[in-house]
């Protein structure tokens, strides 16, 4: 995982007070838009580079978001930021419910977009429905099961 997806993920999940329901079906949407399969997503993702963190993240970080610029001290946060954003993930989005699997498999092996299984919201499925990507996302499978 990129340093700065861990630190914009710990924070969404953990400091940001957002609708859990919403955040499940933009969650799965987003994995039915992913080029990797929706079933190798896991927390066991979550993980970090002491030096990534150290050249990419810290300097754009506010000071008072971390004590110490210690090799220790950042393995330390780091290490925090990676057990907070896995509970929070499998309290949150993960692992996928049975209407969520229905979708993602429609996507995958049906080749159709069925975002009623994930909100009954007529104005969410119809946005679903005509996603650039997840048009593109079935297009692509057809012509590669094809070829």
């Amino acid at each position: 995982m990129i340093s700065r997806d861990l630190f914009d993920s710990y924070q969404l999940l953990t400091k940001w007070n957002l609708k859990r329901e919403k955040l499940r079906q933009a969650f799965t949407v987003y994995a039915g838009m992913e080029r990797e399969n929706w079933k190798n997503i896991g927390v066991d993702k979550v993980t970090f580079d002491v030096k990534e963190i150290r050249d990419q993240l810290i300097p754009v970080l506010h000071k008072d978001q971390i004590s110490s610029f210690s090799t220790q001290n950042i393995k330390a946060w780091a290490i925090h930021l990676v057990e907070k954003t896995k509970e929070a993930l499998l309290d949150t989005v993960l692992p996928f419910n049975e209407n969520e699997v229905s979708f993602l498999e429609c996507l995958e092996y049906h080749k159709e977009i069925r975002p009623e299984f994930i909100s009954a919201d007529p104005a969410f499925c119809r946005r679903i429905s005509d996603h650039p990507l997840l048009q593109w996302r079935i297009q692509s499978r057809e012509v590669k099961n094809k070829g």
